[in-house]
């Protein structure tokens, strides 16, 4: 998909868009490599550490609903903007969780220093997607207009059930 001209008033919901789905495609992939290191100790599948399964959840997840924001984005679909801006938020509340999982692991050691090294630059970044993210949804927010007719003026008397 090609980006429009920096004059275009739809550059900023397909910069948003792109963002969403490389974050989704990231996501995905982190979500689903972080259990190897654990995997490659000898640890069985169903005896991962929970810190390993919760921290794969926390980017596999998010990972496949920007996909599904993207998708929404790309119709002109304010919904995607708000879901997206939540999913951000609440993926931001996550990574500073296991960023601060990552920095007591360091503190008290017992965890190989280059996993952790890779694992809190991974966080930063993470951090700084999803800033310049928030960026591209809040800019974008302000292109695309809401429905033209309020919920007010729609006729509910055929949904009605006759008695």
């Amino acid at each position: 998909m090609q980006i429009p001209p920096a004059d275009d008033p739809l550059r900023p919901v397909c910069l948003a868009a792109r963002s969403l789905r490389l974050l989704g495609v990231l996501f995905v992939l982190i979500g689903l490599v972080t259990p190897v290191t654990a995997l490659r100790q000898g640890h069985a599948v169903t005896a991962l550490p929970p810190a390993v399964i919760v921290t794969a959840l926390t980017h596999f997840v998010p990972g496949v609903l920007y996909h599904l924001c993207a998708a929404l984005l790309l119709r002109g679909r304010r919904a995607g903007v708000s879901a997206a801006m939540g999913l951000a938020m609440a993926h931001f509340i996550l990574v500073a969780g296991n960023l601060a999982a990552y920095t007591q692991m360091l503190i008290l050691g017992g965890t190989s220093v280059e996993f952790l090294f890779v694992a809190l630059t991974v966080g930063f970044l993470t951090v700084a997607a999803l800033a310049q993210l928030m960026y591209h949804l809040v800019k974008s927010l302000r292109v695309l207009r809401p429905p033209t007719e309020s919920p007010g003026e729609w006729d509910l008397t055929a949904a009605t059930v006759p008695e």
